[in-house]
C-alpha cells in the first residue's frame, strides 16, 4: 500500500466511525466508488521526506490531506453541513485522535490543521467545504 492510499484509508476509518448511522458517505478521494450527495472525501496528496536535512528518511513523511465535505442544497439543510465540518473537525483536532492509527505499519505523530474553506457550487446546487491537514507520520510498509 503507498504512503498516499494509507493515509486516506486511515483517515477515512476514522471519520465512518463518527459518521456511520448518518446519511454522510466517506470515500477516499482516488476511488471507483459512487459518490452520493451527501459525501466526504479523504484526499492525500504524495508524501514528501519529513526531515531534510537527515539523507535517510527512516520512513518519516509529511503528508498533505483535504477533506471535502459535500452537501446538497435542495436536501441537507446548512445546519447540517456545518454540523459535519464540526464534526470532523473535533474529529482530527483531538489530541488522542491524532496520534490513531488504523493502518499497520503506520505511526501518525500528528496532524496539523492549515484551513479551512468553503467550496460551494450554486450551478450544482452544493454546499462544499475544504479542511486542509498536514499529517507528519511513519510508514515502513
Amino acid at each position: 500500500m503507498s504512503l498516499r492510499r494509507a493515509v486516506e484509508f486511515n483517515f477515512k476509518g476514522r471519520l465512518e466511525k463518527v459518521f456511520q448511522g448518518t446519511k454522510y458517505k466517506v470515500v477516499e478521494g482516488v476511488s471507483r466508488e459512487e459518490r452520493p450527495s451527501p459525501v466526504i472525501i479523504v484526499l492525500a496528496g504524495e508524501g514528501s521526506v519529513a526531515f531534510t536535512d537527515i539523507p535517510d528518511s527512516l520512513g518519516n513523511y509529511t503528508c498533505d490531506v483535504s477533506i471535502i465535505i459535500l452537501s446538497s442544497i435542495d436536501i441537507d439543510s446548512v445546519d447540517e453541513h456545518n454540523d459535519a465540518i464540526e464534526r470532523v473537525m473535533s474529529t482530527l483536532n483531538t489530541r488522542e485522535a491524532k496520534r490513531q492509527s488504523i493502518v499497520e505499519n503506520l505511526h501518525v505523530y500528528d496532524i496539523m490543521q492549515i484551513s479551512v474553506g468553503e467550496a460551494n457550487d450554486e450551478a450544482a446546487r452544493k454546499l462544499g467545504a475544504v479542511i486542509n491537514y498536514r499529517a507528519t507520520v511513519n510508514y515502513l510498509p
